[in-house]
């Protein structure tokens, strides 16, 4: 089992819902 793969998928996961999910929280927030 490579942990490394496993690691930076999560790592990829969590940087894409936040690039996506931020932006919609700012929007909420604001409005």
């Amino acid at each position: 089992m490579n942990q490394g793969i496993f690691a930076l998928g999560i790592i990829i996961f969590v940087v894409v819902f936040i690039f996506f999910g931020l932006p919609k929280m700012m929007e909420e927030s604001e409005g």
